[in-house]
C-alpha cells in the first residue's frame, strides 16, 4: 500500500526507502500501522492485547536488534500501563510484588470490557441496529 499517490511526493518523505539490491528493504514508507501485533480489529475496537513473548523475540531475531526482545518490551509495557482491573494486585505493588507484571502508574489506562455497557448504551445500540438494517436492505443481498 502506498502512503502518497505520486512517486515524487513519496520520495520526499524522510521515511522513504528504495528497494535494496539484496531485496531486504522494500520500496516505500515504513511506519507503524494498526495491522501489526494485534491487527486492525484490535485497533478499531480499542482492545489492547499484549503480544506473546515469541512475537517480540522473532522481531528481535529478524532485525538483529536485541532491544526488541520480550523482556525489554515487557519493561516498556509496564512503564506505560495503568492497570485498573486488578485492584488487589495494585496493593501488592506497595509490598514490592507484581505477579501479573502489569503496569500501575503509566498513561495507558487498561480495563476489562463491560459488554452490558454497550448493549445499554442507546446511541451505540441504535447505530448497530441501523447498520444491520442497512446491510440487510442492501441490493447486494437481493
Amino acid at each position: 500500500m502506498r502512503h502518497y499517490a505520486d512517486q515524487a511526493r513519496q520520495k520526499l518523505d524522510p521515511n522513504y526507502r528504495e528497494t535494496s539490491e539484496d531485496g531486504k528493504t522494500a520500496d516505500g514508507i515504513l511506519y507503524p500501522r494498526a495491522g501489526v501485533l494485534g491487527g486492525c480489529t484490535a485497533h478499531n475496537a480499542m482492545i489492547l492485547v499484549y503480544p506473546h513473548n515469541a512475537d517480540w523475540n522473532q522481531i528481535a531475531d529478524l532485525t538483529g536488534d536485541a532491544s526488541w526482545r520480550a523482556e525489554k518490551m515487557r519493561a516498556y509495557f509496564e512503564r506505560i500501563e495503568n492497570c485498573e482491573h486488578r485492584p488487589d494486585e495494585r496493593l501488592l505493588t506497595h509490598l514490592g510484588q507484581n505477579p501479573s507484571r502489569h503496569g500501575w502508574d503509566g498513561w495507558l489506562q487498561t480495563e476489562k470490557a463491560i459488554p452490558s455497557a454497550a448493549v445499554l448504551n442507546r446511541d451505540l445500540r441504535d447505530t448497530f441496529l441501523d447498520s444491520a438494517k442497512a446491510v440487510l436492505e442492501s441490493p447486494e443481498l437481493s
